[in-house]
C-alpha cells in the first residue's frame, strides 16, 4: 500500500519514497540524540512552544486551530473516525491512504478520475461533481501523490468556494508542496480564515527526511473545535517534540531548504531529460520529487532483481498495472537508475 517497503524486499537503492533525497540533515540528528535524556519524562501534552513556534513559521492567526500530529496519518485516521462521513469524494489517482481510512468507517467513495490524456491534472469539471451532488469532505493533495501534479492555486479556491455552497468539507494536503519550490504561490493555508471548510494538512516528513520521527500538523478554523476533543493526548513523542522546535528555531534550516530546492531544480531537469531517451517509457509532467511514469513491462520486477525499488502504482484507483512511480534521490542513484534502465530495455531505447 505504501513505498519504502524495505523489509520485506532485498533491496540497496529505495526510489519508492518521496522524501527530500538531501537526506535527514547533521543538525536535526543531533535534535534527536539530544533528546533521549528525556525519555523518561512525559511530553507536554500541549506541546505549547512547538505550536507557538510552528504558528509564527506559519504566519498563522490565533484564532486559527493549529493542532500537532504523528504523522500526517495520524490527523486523516483520526478526523475520518470523528467525522464519520456519510459520502466523500476523492481523485483518482490520489494517496491511497484516504481511501483507507474512509473504508473503515463505512464512508461510500465516489472517484473522481483525472485524464491520463490531460495528464492527470485537475480540472474545473472538478467544481461541476461538486456543484450536482452531495459530499461529506473531498480529499486533495497538492501537488497531488503519485502524479507529482501542482493544482492552479485559482481553480483550488473556486473547488473550495463551491465545496462550502454545498456544505462539503475540503482537506488539502500540501505535504510535498514545500520541495516543490512553489510553496508561497500554492499554499492555501492564508485562506483558512476565508473558507470556514478548508483544513489545511502538513508534515515535516517528506521535507526534512525524517518519517522515523513521525510528526505532522493541521490548520483549520473553528467550525471543527469539537474535533480537538477527539486528538489523543500526548500523541507525539518527546523527541519529535525536540525535532520540531530545532526544525523551526534553527538558522541552518533555510540554508538546508534552499541547498534542497536548488539540488531539486538540477536533477528534475536530468530526469526529464534521461527519461526522453526511451522510447518505451511515457512519463508525465511532474511539479514534485517525483515522478510517475507508463511501460509495458514489468519494471517494478525488473528493477526489484537488480535491488532497485520503485512504487508500483497497480494498487491506486485510476492507475492500474503499468505505472510506476520513481522519487529522486541522489545523483548517483539516478545515474544507477538510468544505467540499469538501459541494461533492462536495450535496443528498445
Amino acid at each position: 500500500m505504501h513505498g519504502g517497503d524495505i523489509y520485506r524486499n532485498k533491496v540497496d537503492m529505495d526510489l519508492s519514497t518521496n522524501i527530500n533525497p538531501l537526506g535527514c540533515p547533521e543538525y536535526i540528528k543531533e535534535a534527536i540524540r539530544d533528546s533521549i535524556d528525556a525519555v523518561d519524562k512525559y511530553p507536554d501534552h500541549t506541546y505549547s512552544s512547538l505550536r507557538n513556534e510552528l504558528r509564527n513559521y506559519l504566519g498563522l492567526k490565533d484564532s486559527i486551530n493549529l493542532e500537532i500530529f504523528n504523522g500526517a496519518s495520524e490527523f486523516i485516521s483520526s478526523f475520518i473516525s470523528f467525522f464519520r462521513p456519510s459520502k466523500a469524494l476523492l481523485l483518482a489517482p490520489s494517496f491511497i491512504g484516504y481511501k483507507r481510512a474512509l473504508e473503515a468507517v463505512g464512508t461510500e467513495i465516489k472517484w473522481f478520475y483525472l485524464k491520463e490524456e490531460n495528464e492527470f491534472n485537475v480540472d474545473d469539471k472538478l467544481i461541476n461533481e461538486l456543484r450536482d451532488e452531495k459530499f461529506d469532505v473531498i480529499f486533495i493533495t497538492n501537488p497531488n501523490n503519485p502524479t507529482g501534479r501542482l493544482i492552479n492555486k485559482e481553480l483550488l479556491k473556486k473547488i473550495i468556494l463551491e465545496a462550502k455552497n454545498n456544505n462539503t468539507i475540503v482537506i488539502v494536503d500540501e505535504c510535498f508542496l514545500r520541495m516543490t519550490g512553489k510553496y508561497e504561490n500554492f499554499t492555501i493555508i492564508n485562506e483558512i480564515e476565508r473558507f470556514d471548510n478548508l483544513i489545511c494538512l502538513n508534515a515535516f516528513t517528506k521535507t526534512f527526511a525524517i518519517p522515523g520521527v513521525r510528526l505532522g500538523w493541521a490548520a483549520f478554523g473553528k467550525r471543527f473545535n469539537e474535533y480537538i476533543k477527539f486528538i489523543p493526548e500526548w500523541n507525539i513523542s518527546t523527541m519529535a517534540d525536540a525535532v520540531g522546535q530545532m526544525i523551526l528555531s534553527s538558522d541552518k534550516t533555510k540554508e538546508y531548504l534552499k541547498s534542497t530546492l536548488d539540488y531539486l531544480e538540477k536533477e528534475k531537469k536530468f530526469f526529464r531529460d534521461r527519461l526522453k531517451e526511451f522510447k518505451n517509457i511515457k512519463f508525465y509532467s511532474f511539479d514534485a520529487d517525483y515522478v510517475l511514469i507508463k511501460t509495458s513491462i514489468d519494471l517494478y520486477q525488473e528493477l526489484l532483481n537488480r535491488k532497485i525499488l520503485i512504487r508500483d502504482c497497480s494498487d491506486y484507483t485510476g492507475l492500474g498495472g503499468g505505472f510506476y512511480r520513481i522519487a529522486i534521490k541522489s545523483h548517483e542513484e539516478s545515474i544507477r537508475l538510468f544505467d540499469n534502465l538501459k541494461e533492462i530495455y536495450g535496443e528498445f531505447i
